[in-house]
């Protein structure tokens, strides 16, 4: 590239039908309207397998002229401004380079990317033996053909390391490099921190639990090695501002995560899981390093053992619930038991049990403050209890809205009881309930 004359003209030509689409970008940065591509029906091509992405790029638009250029100096402090984005078009390419985010010279990110127009239906890659994410905008590779794909025969020998940015993500809608790790069988190594650069530290919305989803199917567990910040899961938004269980206490709706996600993700990204409706079955023996809250479980969880003590708002196992599980802020409810189960909450509803399965159940702690069984059957059934824990009759699901609620601002339902008055707890047999389901258990 270092022949061209900019102040001659030129026309770029592919090569047996095939175009390498950082060299065409190149050009036409170095010759501007001295260049002409008119050829439609080609192979687009991209080659990191010498030359990093970032060096690459790096040689396209310099990181630092284009900060130079724009004016990012020092004393700069911004994320992501889409006024300052950068473009280079010329066929069906065009080249992107943008700062997601600023603040002086020695703390900055400015990524690039080359985006594949509509009649690009393919485009052929080769990795290097690693790919950096910090240089790239959602890895790099876009394609606005929502049926393209991205051919990489090497991919699955290519780690994926640098930092990814949250708010670039952006639920995975757009076809992307990052798009492609949810469906694709070979895969690369995951090495990424996924950071954050706002105060909204949350991983739902950004697409990660699609990626581990995808991973564990394709039986690539084993290639997720990221490193994690200290955030949760928060599903919350996804309910629009409803809640998943109704006032009467039955079920709506809840973002849903598989089993086997979920357990990959709290071993590989983060235990804290909230504000979701996990399916699927897991009947073999499996610790489970995640700490629920507000979390429903549809199916037949009998093979976990919780093995942190923690957790709050309403933990509900709709299906049959696990060996154990030990969270003293939340109210438990276990709708059915396998071979064995001990449940510790602070509540704990076992009233849709047969009297039979009792004998299969333990709540026998000092944490465990009230006990729903079935109707019909007495305290001195149930051996499996804790002698000074309150015991009740029937079901308690009219009191799920507010264990929800607490959840969500980490408490229990008690701290907002407290601030009303006598009157308005005694007239009120909703909220005597919640007031005896929060007493303090003593010895």
């Amino acid at each position: 590239m270092s022949k061209l004359n900019p102040a001659k003209t030129y026309i770029f030509k592919a090569t047996d039908g095939t175009v390498d689409a950082a060299k065409l970008v190149l050009a036409k940065k170095i010759l501007g309207e001295n260049l002409s591509f008119t050829e439609t029906d080609v192979n687009y091509t991209l080659d990191f397998s010498n030359k990093s992405f970032a060096d690459t790029t790096n040689e396209i638009e310099s990181r630092s002229e284009y900060a130079s250029k724009k004016g990012l100096t020092s004393s700069t402090s911004i994320i992501t401004d889409e006024n300052l984005t950068e473009t280079i078009k010329i066929g069906d390419v065009e080249f992107i380079t943008k700062p997601i985010y600023y603040k002086g010279d020695n703390d900055k990110v400015i990524q690039q990317a080359f985006k594949f127009g509509k009649n690009v239906d393919n485009v052929k890659v080769t990795f290097g033996n690693s790919h950096s994410m910090t240089e790239a905008y959602k890895g790099g590779i876009i394609l606005e053909n929502s049926n393209a794909t991205i051919e990489a025969d090497n991919i699955a020998s290519t780690t994926l390391t640098g930092n990814l940015y949250a708010e670039t993500m952006e639920g995975l809608s757009e076809n992307s490099l990052m798009k492609k790790l949810t469906e694709a069988s070979k895969l690369p190594t995951l090495e990424f921190l996924i950071g954050f650069l706002g105060s909204n530290w949350n991983y739902y919305g950004t697409g990660i639990d699609k990626i581990f989803e995808n991973y564990y199917k394709t039986g690539n567990s084993g290639k997720v090695s990221l490193n994690a910040l200290d955030a949760p899961f928060d599903a919350k938004d996804a309910l629009n501002g409803e809640f998943m269980y109704k006032e009467d206490g039955t079920f709506n709706r809840a973002y849903n995560l598989d089993i086997n996600t979920a357990l990959l993700m709290a071993e590989k990204l983060t235990n804290e899981i909230k504000n979701v409706n996990i399916s699927g079955n897991m009947t073999s023996d499996k610790d489970a390093t995640f700490i629920p809250t507000n979390v429903r479980f549809s199916g037949n969880v009998s093979g976990l053992n919780f093995t942190t003590t923690s957790g709050c708002g309403l933990i509900d196992f709709a299906g049959v619930g696990p060996k154990y599980i030990s969270a003293p802020s939340a109210k438990i409810v276990v709708k059915g038991v396998g071979d064995e189960g001990k449940f510790l909450g602070r509540v704990v509803d076992l009233s849709s049990l047969s009297k039979d399965v009792l004998s299969k159940v333990s709540t026998k702690s000092q944490n465990v403050g009230k006990v729903y069984l079935p109707t019909g059957v007495e305290k001195s059934d149930f051996t499996g209890g804790y002698a000074y824990s309150e015991y009740d009759n029937g079901s308690s699901a009219s009191t799920n809205r507010a264990w929800e609620e607490a959840g969500r601002n980490g408490t229990l339902p008690s701290d907002s009881l407290s601030k009303l008055d006598v009157k308005t707890k005694a007239n009120n047999p909703l909220l005597q309930k919640l007031l005896d389901e929060n007493c303090p258990v003593y010895s």
